[in-house]
Parts: C-alpha cells; structure tokens; sequence
C-alpha cells in the first residue's frame, strides 16, 4: 500500500510535464550591442607606470585582463575625485568562454578637472581588500594622468 501511495505523486507530476504547452523562442533583434564607455582613448597593461595625456570632459578607457571566476576584480584604489570621475566598469569574457577561463574588465573614467593625478588600480577579491597578493598575482596598476582644459 505504501508502494502506491508513492507512486502516485511520483506520476502525478511525471504527467505534467507532458501537459505543458511548448515554449515560443522570443524574437532576435538585429539592434548590436553597444560597447561599455566611447573612449577618447583605451590603454591596457603595458601602460602600467606610463603618463596619460587626457582633456577635461574626455573619456577614458582601461582595459584589463580579469577572471571572474576567481571572484578577483580591478578596484579603483586611488582617484582624485576632483580631476577624475569612476564611471564604473563591465566585463567581457575571452573568444572561448569555457568555465574558469578569463576575459577582460573595462573601467571607464573622465577628466573632469585640469592638473595631474595618479590612477591606482588594484586586483584584490572585494571581500578581501587588506590582503596582499601572492607573487603569483597580477601587480597593481597605476598611471599618472595628466588633464589639459
């Protein structure tokens, strides 16, 4: 008895399932995605340590390698808030997006006052800020940045 009272759930929802109507796909639209941040310029790594020439109100892209599968991402470490304005940032995964493999984080910034500044950039997981990276960790990233009027 006990054997039936079982199987008669057990049936029971096997059986909707095959009740339920098709799902109709939702159409594609032709509209392209728009990238993250229209830069005035984009640097990526090799510029690590360099001198960046910006104008005020210009854009400015960083493009950096990150795997978010680890939970590490870029932070904004240091900004004068005066000459330059966190825009935010995005991530995009590699050409062959296979779990725990890479891609890139884009961080957007703009020049909003003239002078020079420096940009510090830090690979830490969010949670775990006051850790120092192993040496087998990315380095910090960290430009100067100068903002013409």
């Amino acid at each position: 008895m006990n054997k039936i009272l079982f199987c008669i759930p057990l049936l029971t929802s096997l059986s909707c399932n095959f009740i339920l109507p098709t799902a109709t796909p939702l159409p594609i639209t032709s509209t392209p995605d728009v990238p993250f941040c229209q830069p005035a310029q984009s640097i990526i790594e090799g510029a690590n340590g360099q001198i960046i020439h910006l104008n005020k109100d210009e854009l400015l892209r960083v493009e950096l390698d990150q795997n978010s599968s680890t939970g590490y991402e870029w932070l904004v470490d240091k900004i004068d808030s005066e000459k330059l304005t966190d825009l935010g940032s995005d991530y995009t995964y590699g050409e062959n997006p296979m779990p725990g493999s890479g891609g890139t984080q884009f961080l957007c910034f703009q020049g909003v006052g003239s002078g020079s500044t420096i940009l510090r950039l830090i690979y830490r997981q969010p949670w775990d800020l006051h850790v120092t990276p192993g040496p087998y960790n990315t380095p910090d990233f960290e430009i100067t940045i100068e903002i013409n009027e």
